[in-house]
């Protein structure tokens, strides 16, 4: 049974000698160089280790992971390219992998833009996971997004430190931390979970975000809008027909159409947070210093992982070509000029 309404419950004594709970935090990346290093070693702080997946970054994502691995953190890193959507599938293996190769108990999703924030629940990750009634499958809790500013310093490396600027009010929208079963499937989002045969109970908590940072700059937001919308419909019809991430589509349509609209549009660059519904309100990142994170030229990055990734999906393409009978057919047909 999934519970809507939110549920809090009282913290239960520890017993003496009683096993500590194992938390693995799972994370997928994407062209994530400017933040990847931040979100690790914040959630590092929270978890007895992260499986990293990266989904074919062209940045240097995977060499600052594999950097922070030579240090000794406690990492996994698997690569392994998708140049369409397969969120679904990746984030039930990281679940499995999860429960399978580190013993977890409970498995924290979060992408590599959110970061957890424990300050409102007054205890510690751990202690609130151990806490949890053990009839609960599930927890979901809130994003809340901060937005850059042009206020921001902009030499700052650490993401939570530079954009502080937040909705007050967090935003219905969840991310699920999940006790580790079988046959469990994690959902696109890391919204919610399935059980193959049955039901789970998934509750909610109030009092524990993830603060979320989805735009680092107007060109960070133009590369993800061009990026996620060709991998989608490059899915085909099994996601383009369901919906999925279809905020991509009116933004994308507007650069396909009427590009001056963003690109000179000097506000959606250098913003300026509206207090009546923002306020300041950083988080208390737990990382510390940063060791192979550079300053971003967001700019240049943007036309770089348009450029990369759409060669990427013209090779993909030219192998099928190559490989398959029937595409090659279907390609020679439509170049055919009847007399």
């Amino acid at each position: 049974m999934q519970l809507e309404a939110a549920y809090r419950w009282r913290l239960t004594v520890f017993e003496s000698g009683r096993r500590k709970v194992i938390i693995v935090g799972v994370v997928r990346t994407l062209n994530e160089d400017d933040i990847i290093e931040s979100v690790l070693r914040h959630h590092l702080k929270l978890c007895d280790r992260i499986i990293v997946l990266d989904d074919g970054s062209n940045d240097d994502t995977a060499v600052i992971v594999r950097s922070m691995i030579e240090e000794g953190l406690p990492l996994d890193l698997i690569e392994i390219r998708c140049v369409v959507f397969d969120e679904g599938n990746r984030n039930t293996f990281l679940f499995n992998r999860a429960r399978d190769h580190h013993a977890a108990d409970w498995v924290i999703f979060f992408d590599a833009d959110e970061f957890l924030d424990m300050r409102n629940a007054g205890l510690s990750l751990r202690a609130f996971l151990q806490s949890v009634p053990g009839e609960v499958d599930g927890v979901q809790v809130r994003l809340v997004n901060y937005m850059d500013a042009m206020t921001d310093n902009e030499h700052e490396l650490v993401v939570p430190a530079r954009m502080v600027w937040r909705h007050t009010v967090p935003h219905d929208v969840h991310k699920i931390m999940m006790r580790a079963g079988t046959g469990i499937t994690i959902r696109p989002g890391n919204h919610s979970a399935d059980r193959e045969t049955g039901s789970l109970t998934i509750i909610q908590n109030q009092d524990i975000l993830f603060a979320h940072y989805p735009r680092r700059s107007g060109w960070h937001d133009i590369y993800k809008w061009v990026i996620g919308r060709l991998k989608i419909t490059a899915a085909g019809a099994k996601e383009t027909s369901r919906g999925t991430r279809t905020h991509y589509i009116a933004p994308f349509g507007i650069l396909l159409e009427r590009p001056e609209q963003i690109i000179q549009n000097e506000g959606f660059f250098r913003q300026t947070p509206n207090e009546r519904i923002m306020s300041q309100n950083p988080i208390d990142y737990l990382g510390g210093a940063l060791r192979y994170t550079r300053v971003t030229n967001y700019k240049m990055k943007c036309v770089s992982m348009i450029l990369k990734y759409s060669y990427e999906l013209a090779t993909e393409f030219g192998k099928l070509v190559d490989t398959d009978q029937a595409a090659r057919k279907r390609i020679d047909d439509s170049l055919k000029i009847e007399p």
